[in-house]
This record gives C-alpha cells, sequence and structure tokens, in this order.
C-alpha cells in the first residue's frame, strides 16, 4: 500500500468523525472539523493512558460507521428537511474543500521530508515516534527523547503517521491539517454562494505565514498551530455575527490549546478567555461598555458558565506537571544573576531586526508589522457598523497586549531561561512571530471574507489587494525550501539526516543486537541527538557520550582505565564507539596501549566481552560518525 493511499485512508476517517459531530451535534462543518480534531486528540491521549495509543484507530471506525448511519438515516441535532444530496453539498462546505486542498499540498510537497530541526530530532519527533513503536505515551524510562514538554499537537500527528511503518513526513502532513482547522472557524456556516471568499481568505493565511515567520511550513513545532488555534478561536468569537458559541467546543478548544505548549499554551489561552468574557459582557450590555449598572447581572448570569474556562489553563498545567512530565518552571534555570539592562536592550534590537524569512520578502521587523497590524485595526474600527464597541475594544487591547506580551517575555528571559539564552534573548523571533500570527485570523478575515459587520467600502477592497500583493511579493527568494521538502537534498541539515541514517545502518549490521552503545569523544550537539533518534535505546546522547575523564550525569570519576569496561557492563553498555579522539589523545592512547587496541580511530567500534572476570574490548569494525 502506498503512502499516500494510507494517507488517504486516515484522513477520510478525519473527515467522517467530523461528520458523525456534524449530524449528531448539529454543529457546522467548520466547527464539526474542531471537534473532529478535539476528539482525535483527547481519545490518543486517553487510549495511551490506557496502555495502547492505537486504540484510536478503533475508537475512529466506530464514530465513523455511526457518523454515515445518522447521515444517512437524516437523525440527531443535524436532522435537516433537504434530500439527502442537498444535506450532502451543505456538508462539504468550501471550508471542508480547502482543508482538502491543504491535504493534497501536504501530501504533495511534503513528501520524503525528514526532521531536520534539533527539538524536532530529540523532542517531538522522537515523542510520535515513540508512540508508534510502543503505542505508549512517550514519558518513562525508555523514552530516549526530552517529555519535559510534551505537547497534545504529538497525538494528532501520531494519528496521520501510526498506521504501518513510520514515515517522518506524515508528521509534517498531520500537524498543518492541524493548523489550519482552526482558520477555517470564522468561516462557519459560509455555503456555497461565499466560496470565493472562503477561499481567499484562506489563501492570505497560508501566505501570511511566510510573512511574519522564519519557521518551515512542513514542521512539527507549535510555531504555527498554537498561534493558529489561538488565533483562530478569536476570530471565530469577534465574527461570529449575531450566532451563539458552542460553549461546549469552546472549552473543549481552550483545552487543547492550553495542552500544546507548556506555559505558552495557557498564556494564549488566557487571552482568548478574556476576549471572550468581554464580547459577552458587551452584548448583554447592548454594546455600551459603560452601562456598569448592568454589570452585576452579568456577572451572576455568566460566572458559572465561565469558571470552567478560567480553571482550563491551570488544570492542563497539572496534568502536565504531575502526570507526564515536569513542568519548565522547575528546572531552576532562572536562578542566576542576569542583567535586565542587557536583556531589555537586546529585546528592542530584535524587534527592530528584519524578519528573517524567505529572503525576498518586504524587508519588515516585527516591530514594522506591528505598525501596519495597528492601522489595519484602526481601518476596521472605522468601517463597523455593528457591535463596534464589542469588536473595537477587543483589536485595540490585542495591540496593547502585543507590549504585555514583551513584558512576559521580559519576565521570562530573567527568570525562565538559562543565562545564555537569557543574554541573547534567544528564540525571541520565534515567540514575536507567535503573537503576530495569532492575530492573522481575527485582522485577515474582514477584509478577504467582509462580514456583515463591517461596510463593504472601497477602504477595505483596496487594502485586501494590498495584501494580496505584499503575500505574493513574499514569494520570492526562497519561497520554494520553505513551503516544501522538493529541494530537500540541497539542504545541508537534511543530508546530514541522510548521513547519520546511513551509518546507524552500518552500526547495525555490526552489532547485529540492540545492546547499549557508549560514545567516546565529542560530537557536536546536533549530531549527538540525530544519533540518539536513530538509535532509539540504544543510546542517549545526555547519557551515553562522555570523554574517559569523567561521568557527569553518573558522577563516577573514570580515572582507572583498567576499570573502565567494567564499569560501563555494570551500568549495562555493550559497545563503545570512537567519535573525535584527537580531543582527547592521550587519554585514548593510555586506553589503546592498556587494552591492546588494534587502533583507536575516528569510528572504530568495539564490543566489551568478559572472561573469567577479565575484560577486554573486541573490535567489530569502523563507521565514521558524521562531522559538521
Amino acid at each position: 500500500m502506498s503512502n499516500m493511499v494510507t494517507l488517504s485512508i486516515i484522513f477520510l476517517l478525519f473527515l467522517l468523525i467530523t461528520l458523525f459531530w456534524y449530524q449528531l451535534s448539529g454543529l457546522c462543518t467548520e466547527e464539526s472539523m474542531a471537534a473532529s480534531a478535539i476528539t482525535i486528540m483527547a481519545v490518543t491521549f486517553l487510549s495511551g493512558l490506557a496502555g495502547n495509543v492505537k486504540y484510536v484507530y478503533l475508537a475512529s471506525a466506530i464514530l465513523s460507521i455511526v457518523g454515515i448511519g445518522l447521515f444517512l438515516m437524516n437523525r440527531g441535532k443535524g436532522r435537516k428537511k433537504e434530500n439527502f444530496w442537498e444535506r450532502v453539498f451543505s456538508f462539504v462546505s468550501p471550508s471542508m474543500v480547502v482543508i482538502g486542498i491543504v491535504f493534497v499540498y501536504c501530501g504533495v510537497c511534503f513528501r520524503k521530508a525528514l526532521f531536520t530541526y534539533p527539538d524536532e530530532i530529540y523532542q517531538w519527533g522522537s515523542a510520535v515516534k515513540y508512540m508508534t513503536n510502543t503505542g505508549r505515551l512517550p514519558y518513562g524510562s525508555e523514552f530516549t527523547g526530552d517529555a519535559v514538554t510534551f505537547s497534545i499537537c504529538s497525538t494528532f500527528q501520531y494519528f496521520f503517521s501510526g498506521i504501518g511503518n513510520f514515515i517522518e513526513s506524515n508528521t509534517y502532513v498531520g500537524n498543518f491539517i492541524l493548523t489550519f482547522i482552526p482558520v477555517m472557524l470564522p468561516c462557519r456556516k459560509s455555503g456555497w454562494k461565499r466560496w470565493k471568499s472562503v477561499f481567499a481568505y484562506a489563501a492570505a493565511v497560508f501566505f501570511s505565514l511566510n510573512l511574519i515567520s522564519y519557521v518551515k511550513y512542513y514542521t512539527i513545532l507549535q510555531d504555527y498551530v498554537l498561534p493558529m488555534w489561538a488565533g483562530g478561536v478569536l476570530a471565530w468569537i469577534l465574527w461570529r455575527g449575531e450566532e451563539k458559541i458552542n460553549q461546549v467546543l469552546l472549552f473543549c478548544s481552550l483545552a487543547m490549546t492550553a495542552a500544546m505548549k507548556s506555559l505558552v499554551g495557557p498564556l494564549f489561552v488566557c487571552m482568548v478567555i478574556l476576549t471572550t468574557f468581554l464580547s459577552e459582557y458587551f452584548r448583554d450590555c447592548d454594546d455600551h461598555v459603560t452601562d456598569f449598572r448592568k454589570l452585576r447581572s452579568v456577572f451572576q448570569k455568566k460566572y458559572l458558565r465561565f469558571l470552567p474556562f478560567l480553571i482550563t489553563p491551570v488544570f492542563v498545567n497539572i496534568i502536565w506537571s504531575g502526570i507526564i512530565s515536569s513542568n519548565v518552571l522547575s528546572r531552576g534555570v532562572g536562578t542566576v544573576d542576569k542583567s535586565g539592562s542587557q536583556i531589555l536592550s537586546s529585546i528592542l534590537d530584535k524587534s527592530f531586526t528584519v524578519i528573517e524569512s524567505s529572503g525576498k520578502i518586504p524587508h519588515m521587523s516585527y516591530v514594522i508589522f506591528f505598525g501596519l497590524y495597528a492601522m489595519g485595526i484602526f481601518l476596521l474600527v472605522s468601517v463597523l457598523r455593528k457591535h463596534k464597541n464589542e469588536i473595537g475594544t477587543m483589536l485595540v487591547l490585542y495591540l496593547v497586549g502585543a507590549f504585555l506580551y514583551m513584558g512576559v517575555m521580559f519576565y521570562a528571559y530573567m527568570n525562565v531561561f538559562g543565562a545564555s539564552d537569557s543574554e541573547t534573548v534567544a528564540g525571541l523571533e520565534r515567540y514575536a512571530a507567535y503573537y503576530m500570527l495569532t492575530g492573522v485570523c481575527t485582522i485577515l478575515f474582514p477584509f478577504f471574507y467582509q462580514p456583515p459587520e463591517i461596510d463593504r467600502s472601497v477602504k477595505i477592497k483596496a487594502v485586501s489587494i494590498v495584501i494580496s500583493v505584499i503575500c505574493l511579493y513574499g514569494t520570492s527568494g526562497s519561497f520554494v525550501p520553505k513551503v516544501s521538502s522538493l529541494r530537500r537534498n540541497q539542504e545541508s541539515d537534511w543530508k546530514k539526516r541522510v548521513e547519520t541514517k546511513g551509518q546507524v545502518g552500518k552500526f547495525r549490521e555490526l552489532v547485529k543486537d540492540d545492546g547499549r552503545v557508549f560514545l567516546i569523544g565529542k560530537l557536536e550537539t546536533n549530531n549527538i541527538k540525530m544519533l540518539t533518534y536513530e538509535l532509539g535505546r540504544q543510546y542517549s546522547w545526555d547519557h551515553d557520550s562522555y570523554t574517559i575523564g569523567t561521568r557527569n550525569k553518573g558522577r563516577q570519576i573514570l580515572i582507572n582505565v583498567a576499570k573502565y569496561p567494567e564499569l560501563l557492563t555494570e551500568t549495562e553498555y555493550k559497545y563503545v564507539w570512537f567519535s573525535n579522539p584527537d580531543e582527547k589523545k592521550k587519554e585514548y592512547d593510555y586506553l589503546r596501549h592498556y587494552f591492546k587496541f588494534e587502533s583507536a580511530e575516528d569510528g572504530d567500534i568495539y564490543e566489551i566481552q568478559e572472561t573469567d572476570g577479565e575484560y577486554r574490548f573486541k573490535y567489530l569494525g569502523n563507521v565514521p560518525i558524521w562531522k559538521e
């Protein structure tokens, strides 16, 4: 069975679960797709807690069959008076077609892509691979990756890669589909009369990602999926017209968003909760913010409804800290004295630095982007004709929130990040992009979809054309490598992964089993993370890579070379792999002399053998490890 056929079957399961919620609960197609994604993530997670994540496929098949049955019999809250084909046409909305196009795009353009980013290799990619190979959630002593900040997104990525052999590119497909599902939420109940507007809005969002973030589209990081879920829900709330928001779906969406990234997810969820509450307040007060006489009645009416929302971020963090892993705040890395003025200066410098994206995009920093956002927001406020105070206040608060967000980042660099990361405000570009991307759906939707809340003026059409031109101009330069893996063989990291896979294959031909490996020597961090990913339980870079002199993690001083193989055997090591021995030439020469090594060259592999209490190293062969 070809991989595309497998992906198509999995995508069909996703659509049929969408049909289940569409027919059972009466949700529109856009909301049903969000409910389907939430169901898949929740069921996968619960299946993992029950012992086998593969139960999600059985549950998906059952929901699919029930959904088909309900639709054929026209039962449930989604029951309609139209004939069968009219109901099919209503279910297959323009938004669903957009998601279908996204699926085809991902299946074709992400083909044969490999994990190359360090966090993908050692953390998120290892998590999905572990789930596929073992059927368990990625934490515990056998998981060689980093489970400290497990993301619920890994469960959806697993859903698209858990059938058959593990194929890394399938996780990219799942992640980008998950990214675009909430983008379509504000298009709820659009119908085919507005298909041009839906397609234009979706295209604008697709190309705008390229302008704001330097991260590739094929990624399993949360750089796109988290802000798009927070931003999509925000747009869904603000541009809902006179429709009511489904409170259960909103709660579930917030719970999943909070679980997408430790600390950052709950932070963005708090933004959505505040927006939801204020939106309800404005509508209960007939859009008059100064009508404080109704404030008491609003609180009495809404308190119980909003209580679950208020505890969602805290509740999710408790789960992640107590059940899955340790919270990042428990690392204690923020105890080193740091210069607040230097961190603040670095934040300002990076805010004014041109975004590193496709190369020839308009030379804009995040400050310039923020200015453009502000102009767009004030233009929207000027043309609002319904819910003017509500939407206008929310949009202005988004601008004010940018300064508060940077204040949170300043606090994080002072108290959470390590000293070296704080001095350079490492990753600020990514975190700034998070906030900018959160506003993309809310700001672009009215320009391209033109909902009834705004006047369809010439100004709005003109701005939408300008945005389209900027997005198209952003495709110049290295746009193709960013949105597809078609030129992967030209990238150094991809070559490194391929080389590492090849070397590990040769290594396994020599050792013949899965005994643990101890790497002696020096290797670049990214290289050893790739090695950890490829070797799995045989090797973990933060435990199994030390010089002869010390073992930091085990706190054993290995000065006596004669005891070296015995100590390794006691800690269940079976093989020794030399890497770059020139870094510790004297120590290696001593080891080679004592045990009569044939050589101690880069790539030499030895098996530790014990006979009658005597230890020796048996030479197996040479497999050089890829270097920078």
